[in-house]
């Protein structure tokens, strides 16, 4: 999934650098490497090159400097700008605005303290970078330069290497000042391919928040934006397919991988090097398990690889769009680590404290914001997009400064928050740092000067600086001191095992995690030095419920005879830690039964829901792989498992792994120890008084691997009306996995008498099949079945059949898409005034298990946030006409196995072994050597009569809710 490296320094070329933006280096600490004339990447024609003799912007207007009076401060009470109210012991400043500042939706601070603010203009106007300067160490900005100009709709920013990275529509591109008068004259594409599709009216949309993170790279959220990536500079280059997820580069190689996630608006780390994001409706989440490690074990799909961190019933937002995590430096120590989150639609910014509760920590608010926010105004034009540190430790807020969020105006302000009484000093220049002032700078209480020094270290690649990195790493009394060293090490490529052994040891959790995840390094061809592996295996029981879950990964990548016996291990002190046992999961390709028979007799494990849940799905990963003998793992669930319910359920897991991949246990156990199973499980489906034990006993003989002759009649003992429902779904399951023709007979047979639940489930099973499908259609048009037993979608379905006569008889039956025209017929709603009180009723009623708007609701359909008034003709279309505007990542797909069955939904990032179909509220995969065919469809899983029943007056009220708040 990852680009080919290719380096920036080849990308500029020696000439250029004559003076950097940041002061030069000390000689031989050089931030670019040695540079060949002959490697510079040609500059595209489509768009303006900044160079030497091309410094005027588009606009025409002169880019030099501009120095303006003191702007208005505030030093005592916030009142006097526009209503603003701060959290008490602050102080506000009014740091820069209109008109040197307009429409600021980034920022970033360089090495030698001065602020760069990207700018966006109107519609299809170009943007630019202004260059800020405070002159005189008071907060506020004296100095401001055009720093570039004509830049296709700017959303982000960052400082590297005497230069910054912008996100410029479809690419990212590299802008430097060679010559030190504050202007670039220097631009390299870096990146292409970006689809840029968010509108002007969306400020918080785009690729945004470029951060350097704990490992020496530039992380970025995407907020949607997707497409095929290229890296600019080398045309052989992999491409990169980035729709649903963020990503992250690394500024020296340009190599280029994926992040969890792809609707962030906002992104920041904490201390620890924990990633978290927003999104329009997700105020705060935090990254469990980045995409690649999420697909080491192709049988094993992670539920969730991002933790949406609840923020409780007394914090409102509507568009969180900013989220940044204050990581020290003049904020009393009782805020580091405690995360704002900036709304710009209700025009606030709302503080949270990170509190640790297992490897996911949760939020809580403040006691003395537990009412208000952090900050808010009662002037309604204050719209803050973006919250970052200061150098000084201070935060620095961008605002949009505009009445109406959503209408584009070309004002902005930049507002500096302090504590009341910080004294004032000029900000650290650290690009003027030798480089022994930077490795101790790592051990600095401010984050904004780690970050710094990291990277200008990182930049430099001083060798000398390797023992003093390593000293520090192993003797420093700062915790973060210690974290930062191990990291630039291993930035230098200069990590050792002495220094994972030292960090291995180390008395903090955050150390001790990321040398368990840099050991890696160590791993060659799955060894490991006996050693290091001696000092990992101890940590199976380590207080740190991340230290465990790094272990499991770094476990499941050595081959070693006693890595299950590790991994087994951390399990047993992780039994209510779900994120662990998914990692452990993961960790387990290959060698899953042997976890499992470690683990299946283990009571304390057993006994919680979150370890009972974690055996059954190890279970069915040991079916599934098939590398050990069914016969002895069924034995060992026999020994350990006196409870009958619990022995028959962890039986059953097991068979069903051995059905998906294409196995049963008649094939699999020679000894025959699936028959006394078998024999167990029909003694219970007959008289066992608990229906959940009849159920898990019938599915176990239904995937067990009898003959139809064995077992189909018997089955069919179970689909009648006076059996509970769950006894008859657990039957209906058990005979879809038949081949015999009776079968379908007798489903059509008894469809009538049975219950709504059993005729639902027959009618699924009987629609997975051709041959089923051929006789469904039969009983229907013999009016057997009734035509309106099968919902929207499933018509929908049938319409677009891969079988074209099964297509043409449903069109028969059901004629074609009657959704057509239907927005036209609804179109008076866009001119009443709705109710959104009603409409929230409505979304409840009839959206909300699919879809979610401001947090609520279901996550299997897109987000309905971030739509704006002028948008409700579209939404009203989506809404009545799902079929005509169908997302790329929401086209449906049948997907066709080999043994004849069809299954329906969405593909959602499939991995090279297995294809994963999410339907709603599950989710399916499929080892590819199973499917015979994927076919899309034009069609929505939306069903076509979503909107029936709707008054003009119910979807005036549906739409005001949708659309409130913009």
């Amino acid at each position: 999934m990852n680009l080919r490296a290719c380096s920036l320094a080849a990308l500029l070329a020696a000439s250029s650098f004559v003076r950097a933006a940041e002061p030069p280096h000390t000689p031989g600490t050089n931030a670019i490497a040695p540079i060949s004339t002959n490697a510079i990447a040609p500059i595209s024609t489509n768009a303006p090159a900044v160079t030497e003799t091309n410094t005027s912007p588009v606009n025409g207007t002169n880019p030099v400097a501009v120095t303006v009076k003191k702007l208005p401060r505030d030093t005592s009470t916030v009142e006097a700008f526009h209503g603003m109210q701060l959290r008490k012991g602050f102080r506000l400043q009014l740091a820069a605005s209109h008109p040197q500042i307009k429409v600021p939706v980034a920022m970033a601070f360089d090495a030698n303290g001065r602020l760069y603010v990207v700018e966006q203009g109107a519609d299809a106007d170009p943007g630019t970078v202004k260059l800020l300067e405070d002159l005189d160490g008071d907060g506020s900005f004296e100095k401001f330069t055009t720093f570039a100009s004509g830049l296709t709709k700017p959303t982000a920013i960052a400082c590297y290497s005497g230069g910054v990275f912008v996100a410029s529509g479809s690419k990212i591109v590299f802008l430097m000042d060679t010559n030190n008068d504050g202007v670039a004259d220097l631009q390299r594409e870096i990146y292409g391919g970006f689809q840029t599709t968010t509108a002007n009216s969306d400020p918080g949309g785009g690729i945004n928040n470029f951060t350097w993170g704990l490992d020496n790279r530039i992380h970025a959220a995407t907020a949607g934006v997707g497409g095929s990536i290229e890296c600019l500079a080398i045309t052989s280059a992999d491409t990169l397919q980035l729709s649903g997820y963020d990503f992250a580069f690394d500024p020296k190689s340009l190599a280029i991988g994926i992040e969890s996630d792809g609707i962030n608006r906002g992104l920041s780390f904490d201390n620890a090097g924990r990633r978290f994001t927003c999104a329009a409706t997700r105020p705060a989440s935090m990254t469990v398990c980045d995409p690649i490690r999420s697909t080491r074990n192709a049988a094993f799909i992670w539920p969730q690889i991002s933790a949406e961190l609840p923020v409780g019933a007394n914090a409102a937002f509507r568009l969180a769009s900013g989220l940044h995590v204050y990581r020290g430096g003049a904020l009393p120590a009782t805020m580091v680590n405690d995360v704002f989150i900036a709304d710009p639609v209700l025009g606030t910014i709302t503080r949270f404290h990170l509190r640790e509760d297992g490897y996911a920590p949760s939020l809580e608010r403040p006691p003395v914001e537990a009412t208000s926010p952090f900050m808010f105004s009662g002037d309604a034009s204050f719209r803050p997009i973006q919250v970052i540190s200061a150098p000084d430790g201070t935060l620095y807020v961008a605002d949009l400064a505009r009445e109406k969020f959503d209408q584009y105006a070309d004002t902005g302000r930049i507002w500096r928050i302090s504590p009341t009484g910080l004294k004032q000093a000029m900000p650290p220049k650290l690009a003027a740092f030798k480089t022994p002032d930077l490795v101790t700078s790592l051990a600095s209480p401010n984050g904004w000067v780690r970050d710094t020094a990291a990277r200008l270290l990182f930049e430099r690649h001083d060798t000398n600086c390797i023992p003093l990195l390593s000293k520090q790493l192993a003797k420093s009394h700062e915790p973060l001191a210690r974290l930062h060293s191990l990291y630039t090490l291993a930035g230098l490529e200069a990590l050792k095992p002495d220094d994972i052994s030292n960090a291995l040891a180390d008395e903090d959790d955050r150390v001790r995690e990321q040398a368990v995840r840099l050991a890696n390094a160590f791993i060659q061809n799955g060894n490991i030095p006996n050693g290091l592996w001696s000092q990992l295996a101890v940590h199976a029981n380590n207080r740190s419920p991340r230290v465990r879950f790094e272990l499991a990964f770094t476990a499941g990548a050595v081959k070693r005879p006693n890595a299950a016996l590790l991994l087994a291990n951390i399990a047993r002190n992780s039994g209510n830690d779900r994120a662990v046992l998914f990692a452990i999961q993961s960790a387990s390709a290959g060698r899953a039964a042997d976890v499992f028979l470690e683990l299946v007799g283990d009571r304390r494990l057993a006994a919680t829901p979150v370890g009972w849940q974690f055996l059954g799905d190890l279970a069915e990963l040991a079916g599934f792989e098939k590398r050990t003998s069914m016969d002895a793992l069924l034995t060992a669930i026999e020994r350990a498992q006196p409870n009958p319910e619990n022995s028959m359920l962890l039986a059953r897991r097991l068979g069903d792994g051995l059905t998906t991949g294409g196995s049963t246990f008649a094939g699999t156990s020679p000894k025959g120890t699936w028959k006394a199973f078998g024999s167990v499980a029909m003694n219970h489906a007959l008289n066992a008084n608990n229906i959940e034990l009849r159920a898990e006993s019938i599915h176990f003989l239904g995937i067990a691997g009898y003959s139809d002759l064995e077992i189909t009649d018997w089955l069919l003992a179970f689909v009648v009306a006076n059996e509970p429902p769950a006894v008859q779904s657990a039957a209906i399951e058990a005979l879809s996995h038949s081949e015999n023709p009776a079968i379908t007979s007798a489903f059509v047979q008894r469809w009538p008498s049975l219950p709504a639940p059993s005729r639902r489930d027959i009618i699924i099973r009987m629609l997975a099949r051709y041959d089923r499908t051929m006789a469904l259609m039969t009983a229907i048009e013999e009016r057997r079945i009734p035509a309106d037993a099968l919902n929207t979608t499933q018509i929908s379905f049938l319409r677009s059949h891969p079988d074209v006569n099964i297509a043409a008889r449903a069109i028969r039956l059901y004629g074609r898409s009657d959704t057509a025209g239907l927005a036209a017929q609804y179109e008076p709603a866009l001119q009443l005034k709705g109710s959104a009180f009603r409409g929230r009723e409505l979304f409840n009623a009839r959206c909300a298990n699919c879809h979610q708007f401001r947090g609520e609701g279901g996550t299997f359909a897109p987000e309905l946030d971030g739509r704006t008034s002028r948008e409700r003709e579209r939404l009203l279309q989506d809404i009545v006409e799902p079929d005509r505007n169908i997302a790329p990542e929401y086209q449906v797909s049948v997907v066709q196995k080999r043994n004849s069955e069809l299954v329906v939904g969405l593909l959602s990032k499939s991995g090279p072994d297995v294809l994963v179909v999410r339907q709603p509220g599950s989710q399916i995969f499929i080892p590819r050597t199973q499917a015979q065919d994927t076919l899309p469809q034009n069609w929505s899983l939306m069903p076509a009569s979503a909107a029936a029943g709707l008054s003009l007056s119910d979807m005036a009220d549906l739409l005001a809710f949708l659309t409130s708040g913009r």
